[in-house]
């Protein structure tokens, strides 16, 4: 049993103010990789769902949606943001569900956060599980060049009594980046909360590799600017999976 993601905890309300519009962004994509191929009121499975802002868009279509999440706060806020979506509290490292889902998202690099690759692979493993024999899944990860030339970024936000700075760092040695946030107070300046955030790069053979030692038959890499039309995003790749061997070609 691996530990859950508690340290999210801390970061959920930062992420779920300052850092949650990546969804409305993403769904074109979505839509072109995923929804097209599913009808409403089909149930998806969104993985690492955060603050539900995807599940939120998915049930605004008409879809069902399930999201998991290790972190009991992101949920809290999940439950408030999609109060028709179904949430439970999971790492998706030991996730067990049934085969029930016609298909599978994780946005906005989420599984990044998984930093070794076995984890990522068993990771895969359960989303397989979970699918129908042709579900796809969707997801999308921050390759080596979006870390190279973004993770040397400064952001700052200020929001009524929030003040978040994030400083972000990149380790070629390593393959890890690093989000540094620190919530300050409004009036003087000083820290209320201060963690780091990491991500883990992995090369696109990595990751077609271990899709394919889960199971899944069928793998589609897209450049996000390239291919997409996501112009803004830099270094992203999304993925498209399916279960079942026909869906190949």
């Amino acid at each position: 049993m691996h530990q859950r993601y508690t340290q999210y905890d801390r970061f959920a309300k930062i992420y779920n103010r300052h850092l949650s519009q990546f969804s409305q962004r993403a769904l074109p994509v979505l839509e072109r990789l995923m929804l097209s191929q599913l009808t409403a009121p089909a149930h998806i499975l969104d993985i690492c769902c955060g603050t539900g802002q995807m599940a939120r868009a998915l049930l605004a279509r008409g879809y069902k949606v399930t999201g998991v999440d290790g972190s009991a706060q992101m949920l809290h806020l999940a439950k408030e943001n999609a109060p028709g979506a179904q949430f439970f509290l999971s790492d998706v490292r030991d996730m067990n569900l049934s085969p029930s889902f016609a298909g599978a998202v994780s946005l906005f690099d989420s599984l990044n956060h998984i930093l070794t690759l076995d984890e990522l692979t068993l990771v895969f493993v359960n989303v397989r599980a979970a699918l129908h024999p042709s579900g796809p899944f969707v997801f999308d990860l921050n390759m080596e060049q979006a870390f190279v030339t973004c993770w040397h970024r400064y952001f700052q936000a200020i929001e009524g009594n929030d003040h978040v700075q994030i400083q972000s760092s990149w380790d070629c040695e390593s393959k890890l980046g690093r989000n540094h946030v620190t919530l300050l107070r409004a009036d003087d300046g000083r820290p209320i909360e201060e963690l780091t955030v990491v991500e883990r790069c992995y090369s696109e053979t990595e990751i077609t590799t271990a899709l394919y030692a889960a199971g899944f038959c069928s793998v589609r890499v897209y450049d996000a600017k390239r291919d997409l039309g996501m112009l803004e995003e830099t270094g992203r790749s999304f993925f498209l999976c399916h279960n079942a061997c026909h869906e190949n070609g």
